[in-house]
């Protein structure tokens, strides 16, 4: 005789599986949050070995499995019990139509302080993107390893070969969001947003805190918020999804408009960022302000503020040279803030330059932990760097 455990075991089990199919991957997926949340690392290990290694590789019933999830949710003082929550699965169905998605078009909108940058965007499998901005098109096809850039106000395009360009490189906003988990860190409360109904949902990926609202009656993802915790004025938002519409192969051709002229493409440092990059970046703003002091901070946008102040002062030299030569030189600074703003809350960033005058050997200016280090890299006024135990560090001004 059934009993109302039987039907909820039943419920939980019928949930999981017909809304998405990925019983397994959802579970895995929430322990780590579980174990954050509850700090029972211990605990959690050992559950995911028994999920993974007993569970799931004997042939017990569905309600067997169904009971162990719920047997879990105890241990770990949750409720399972009615099955996985109408948020979650609302999650999980945009998530899997992101995955499954063969094409998809786009906007986003990146936002520096006060000014903002507008993209069109277009997706198609396998590998075809399409990327306008104002006059500029941006076309790559990753299955040739091939690009074009065309720039329609000057007539001109420049093609690059994508064979050497590591794949980290080519990802976009839209590959990150094939990445998401299955479960979002946070959900939040429903609101209004342009005549709908969305309900917010949290995660955390990638170095990027991201919010997805989705329609929560159609499951439609209506807008994505994302901001970089490393540079807290600058977001990310992409709105007018559309998944799997027609697009034309003609859209992502790598062939230049007829009459169009050729521009040889810009040398790109491809190599990683590391410490040098943010050295030549300190070096370049201390010898463009008269006294020859280290930027007051290195968050981008105080940074840029500071910088267009200069400008407008008429503290910053005038580069010498062509428009290539002065774009190859902007590159190569901007992988000096690229390197501050890859720092993670692990490696302990900390910058001290304010004040400190170009050439001082006795000031650090700024520390941090290199992945997988015990010791703190430090560097100094003169821009020499030393390696430092954690009890040597300077003390920060505050």
């Amino acid at each position: 005789m059934k009993t109302p455990l039987d039907d909820n075991l039943n419920k939980l089990y019928e949930a999981f599986n017909q809304k998405h199919d990925h019983l397994r991957e959802t579970l895995m997926a929430s322990l780590p949050k579980l174990s954050a949340q509850y700090k029972q690392t211990s605990r959690v290990a050992h559950i995911r070995a028994f999920v993974g290694d007993t569970i799931m590789k004997s042939r017990i019933t569905k309600l067997t499995a169904a009971a162990v999830i719920i047997i879990i949710a105890v241990i770990l003082g949750l409720n399972f019990i009615a099955g996985p929550s109408k948020s979650d699965l609302v999650f999980a169905d945009v998530v899997q139509r992101i995955r499954k998605a063969r094409t998809v078009t786009f906007t986003t909108e990146v936002q520096l302080g006060q000014q903002t940058m507008r993209f069109e965007n277009a997706r198609k499998e396998p590998g075809l993107k399409r990327t306008v901005a104002g006059d500029t098109v941006m076309i790559s096809d990753l299955t040739q390893k091939k690009a074009i850039f065309i720039d329609h106000s000057k007539k001109q395009f420049t093609e690059r070969d994508l064979e050497n360009v590591p794949a980290e490189q080519t990802q976009d906003f839209f590959e990150h969001m094939r990445a998401l988990p299955d479960l979002a860190n946070e959900v939040l409360a429903k609101k209004e947003m342009n005549g709908r109904i969305v309900q917010g949902f949290c995660v955390i990926e990638h170095g990027i805190d991201a919010t997805f609202w989705v329609d929560v009656q159609t499951c439609d993802l209506v807008r994505v918020e994302g901001q970089f915790p490393n540079a807290p004025n600058t977001r990310i938002v992409g709105t007018d999804f559309k998944f799997d519409v027609e697009l034309d192969d003609a859209l992502f051709s790598l062939t230049p408009p007829a009459g169009y002229i050729r521009k040889e493409p810009l040398k790109v440092d491809r190599s990683e960022v590391n410490c040098q990059d943010l050295i030549n970046l300190l070096r370049w703003f201390a010898a463009t302000v008269e006294g020859g002091l280290f930027p007051p901070s290195l968050k981008p946008v105080e940074f840029a503020r500071v910088a267009s102040e200069m400008k407008r002062e008429g503290k910053v030299s005038k580069f010498k040279g062509t428009e290539d030569e002065k774009m190859q030189h902007t590159m190569k600074l901007a992988r000096g803030m690229r390197f501050v703003m890859m720092m993670k809350p692990e490696n302990d960033w900390h910058y001290a330059g304010k004040g400190v005058e170009l050439g001082d050997t006795d000031t650090a200016i700024c520390w941090y932990r290199p992945q997988a280090s015990q010791t703190y890299r430090v560097i100094y006024g003169d821009l020499t760097v030393k390696d430092l135990a954690p009890e040597n560090l300077p003390k920060q001004n505050p």
